[in-house]
């Protein structure tokens, strides 16, 4: 008698994924650890993109949101939607949300190293979530610098391949950077 064996699944290794990770709803994101691990050079280079200490005006959210919209870089499609959805909430009850069109906003406080495909936003009470695009549609890293107020909208998945992601179908980033 002959036994087959069947490897799970991208969707069943998530899932799998999120129910044994300490982090509600997602795997923890690895990076802090990739990031230690780094050549130097590369750990130089991201600590290029940060905004300078100088000049940085606190977070008003509100008005810099205005900003952004008004005379921010558009990136694809770019903001559609009327308002953002908080990220605590989003992270309070990430299964709500799964799978649907939404918008989100504040500072960048990082971005992809490797392909410049992703941007974590922080919300007011400091959660986090990233901006997504595919690899290659998008280099953050040309458009945008850590401090800088971003709006995103697109489809949110609490266990995108870095966390929880918003994919985005548009994005502006702000012209200012701001420190909280």
């Amino acid at each position: 008698m002959e036994t087959r064996f069947q490897l799970p699944t991208r969707r069943q290794t998530l899932l799998v994924a999120c129910l044994l990770s300490a982090t509600p709803g997602c795997p923890q994101d690895s990076s802090a650890k990739r990031s230690r691990n780094r050549a130097p050079s590369q750990t130089a280079a991201s600590k290029a993109s940060a905004p300078p200490s100088r000049g940085q005006a606190p977070c008003d959210r509100a008005r810099l949101a205005q900003l952004t919209l008004a005379k921010g870089t558009q990136l694809l499609a770019g903001v559609r939607l009327p308002s953002s959805e908080v990220q605590a909430d989003l992270m309070a009850t990430p299964a709500m949300y799964e799978g649907q069109t939404l918008r989100i906003e504040g500072p960048i406080r990082g971005i992809c190293p490797g392909a410049g495909c992703w941007v974590p936003l922080e919300g007011p009470q400091g959660k986090r979530i990233n901006l997504k695009v595919d690899d290659g549609v998008v280099d953050f890293r040309k458009y945008a610098k850590v401090g800088q107020y971003a709006v995103g909208e697109g489809v949110f998945s609490m266990c995108g391949h870095h966390g929880a992601q918003v994919q985005i179908s548009g994005a502006m980033i702000g012209p200012t950077t701001c420190s909280d």
